[in-house]
């Protein structure tokens, strides 16, 4: 806006606060059931990163019988798309964080594991993976 006053020249300027990269997020789902058996929900199985900027965030949500952690890992080693290495450790408390992707990472779709430990009575544990994707745009 542009104001006129006596040969004064005013300009005035909405402020705006700065806004925080966009974080896309998933939730994970992760029980141990009693018959030695796990149930598992991720949602959403692909997520979509629509600028390079943005940012996954995974939580993991707190049941009973859900697993204490989970971890994050590429499914193929060179196939990492963020600046940290691997793992991320996700636990009911403290979601995990994918950010920073490197000029040098290529667009396309990364397969990643999502792995967690349920305890078996009388038995060792097992360590369950799945694996859904996350696609990366191109600069």
């Amino acid at each position: 806006m542009l104001l006129l006053c006596a040969g004064v020249v005013a300009i005035a300027a909405a402020w705006r606060e700065p806004q925080g990269p966009v974080v896309r997020k998933v939730v994970i789902r992760f029980t141990c059931d009693t018959d030695g058996s796990a149930t598992l929900n991720v949602r959403p199985w692909r997520v979509v990163m629509l600028k390079r900027t943005e940012q996954i965030e995974w939580s993991l949500v707190p049941a009973a019988n859900s697993v204490a952690s989970v971890s994050i890992t590429p499914k193929y080693i060179a196939g990492w798309p963020f600046y940290a290495p691997p793992p991320i450790v996700v636990t009911p408390a403290k979601p995990g964080i994918g950010k920073d992707i490197p000029d040098r990472v290529p667009a396309d779709t990364y397969k990643y594991n999502i792995s967690g430990i349920c305890p078996r009575a009388g038995a060792p544990p097992d360590t369950i993976v799945i694996d859904p994707d996350m696609i990366i745009p191109p600069l």
